[in-house]
């Protein structure tokens, strides 16, 4: 899923280079107005507090069969991601992921212990 948050991030970056300066208030008006456009962002919201970066790459690597791939791979999808993050929360006026639910913050927040050593042993196994 992951990915589809960095798409929708490089589309935004594509929107706002091509775009006369100032045109994130226009996405940030869609997200006031348009009820499609703030559940796309808020599920982004969500997906990006759930995910791990420095998870996804250890997967990523262990999936990887050419060596030569790992090295050009992880750095662009770890830019991305946090330029993913940038965008969401000025678009949404956001200092923090989830910032607008604080209950699903706290909850995430307190699965990763649980959640953390069994994506470290399903990448080993």
């Amino acid at each position: 899923m992951l990915p589809g948050c960095t798409d929708s991030a490089s589309a935004v970056k594509a929107w706002l280079e091509f775009a006369a300066k100032g045109r994130h208030r226009d996405l940030q008006r869609m997200c006031r107005e348009w009820p499609f456009f703030q559940m796309l962002l808020s599920n982004m919201d969500m997906l990006l507090a759930k995910s791990d970066i420095a998870i996804a790459s250890r997967y990523g690597r262990a999936c990887l069969r050419r060596r030569a791939a790992r090295p050009c791979v992880w750095p662009v999808a770890r830019g991305m991601a946090g330029y993913t993050i940038d965008a969401l929360q000025t678009i949404m006026g956001q200092e923090t992921l989830l910032e607008s639910n604080p209950l699903l913050a706290r909850s995430i927040r307190h699965r990763f212990p649980y959640l953390d050593p069994l994506n470290h042993m399903q990448i080993e196994l």
